[in-house]
């Protein structure tokens, strides 16, 4: 299939929605939707991210529904630079194709900076290995040759903004919100999440109430250590 270069977007943006989507589908036929297809992608402004995401829906959409709900959820909001509009467009549409599971493990996940390992991701994220998977599968997460996994970052951000805004949050999401402050050395939110597991604990022997105490010990050690270096 020859692919010409558009004024509005560049054979290599096509190539990558095509190649992406005829490894989600190995029956998907560009040549049937090419015109849509170049649609998505100007839509998109061609940015890479935006238009993986896009071609993860070929299994269960048609080009044709895709460049329906990404024209739906192309954002003018005034104060967004334009050249993230499309990307957040594309988070969102992602977002609300996922089931709760997918969403809260993405959620959750999200406190990761940088990479990391399946274990590590059940532990923080009590995410099951098939999820973990189905996240791949939809270019939410990648797998490097390592088996490592990692989140890009601008998606990174956008999932931390739904875990952080989340106002039904399980005492699993708060254990990982205070794993993350604690990356970011904001102790008095560490603080904060400790005494709201405390409370919300089942009972004196839970894990969750564990954990709060945890946090609170390593929390008198920072600040104390801190306090006798002043």
């Amino acid at each position: 299939l020859s692919i010409g270069a558009s004024s509005e977007v560049d054979s290599d943006a096509i190539n990558l929605f095509i190649a992406r989507s005829q490894q989600i589908n190995h029956r998907f036929d560009p040549s049937i939707e090419i015109n849509i297809i170049r649609q998505i992608c100007e839509t998109l402004k061609g940015y890479p991210l935006a238009i993986e995401l896009a071609a993860s829906w070929v299994r269960t959409l048609s080009c044709a529904e895709i460049l329906g709900d990404v024209d739906l959820l192309a954002s003018n909001a005034p104060d967004l630079p334009e050249r993230h509009r499309s990307m957040r467009a594309a988070f969102e549409h992602a977002w609300a194709l996922l089931d709760s599971d997918q969403q809260r493990g993405l959620r959750r996940l999200a406190v990761f900076p940088t990479v990391f390992g399946s274990d590590a991701a059940r532990q923080v994220a009590d995410i099951s290995l098939s999820t973990l998977a189905s996240l791949v599968d939809r270019s939410l997460i990648a797998q490097n040759g390592s088996g490592l996994y990692q989140i890009h970052e601008l998606l990174r951000q956008y999932a931390l903004e739904k875990l952080q805004d989340n106002q039904s949050r399980t005492p699993k999401s708060n254990i990982a919100l205070a794993m993350h402050a604690l990356m970011q050395g904001n102790l008095n939110r560490v603080g904060e999440l400790a005494d709201e597991l405390m409370t919300n604990a089942y009972d004196d022997y839970s894990v969750d109430k564990g954990f709060a105490l945890a946090l609170r010990s390593v929390l008198v050690g920072v600040k104390g250590n801190y306090e006798q270096s002043i």
